[in-house]
């Protein structure tokens, strides 16, 4: 938990070509995730609150910039499944789990301190 680790991302949003990303590891397999969504002003779709147990992780927007509707992830599960990271940023707009969830453990690959 903590590490920067970075993969390759296909996904609408990130656009036509698979990207690299960076992200932070934020909540591990067989933690306790939670999301509660709290709902926005006058009918407008609301945000999503992520926990990991008990901590919050950062929340989701339901526009991104430019005003494109963005979905956020939905666990059906209590716990991050086996072999999986919620992965996220510190950036209050970043793309991370909170929109296409965990991310396999096998996809990532841990960036390394220089200093």
């Amino acid at each position: 938990r903590g590490d920067l680790v970075s993969f390759m991302l296909s996904d609408p949003v990130a656009g036509p070509r698979a990207v690299n990303v960076t992200k932070y590891a934020l909540c591990m397999s067989g933690e306790r995730i939670v999301m509660i969504e709290k709902a926005g002003r006058l009918g407008q779709p609301g945000n999503g609150w992520y926990y990991c147990n008990g901590r919050l992780m950062g929340a989701s927007k339901p526009v991104g910039r430019g005003g494109k509707a963005l979905t956020h992830w939905r666990p059906g599960v209590t716990h991050i499944p086996e072999g999986m990271i919620f992965v996220g940023s510190k950036h209050p707009d970043g793309y991370d789990s909170r929109y296409y969830g965990p991310v396999a453990i096998d996809r990532l690959t841990r960036m390394e301190k220089l200093l």
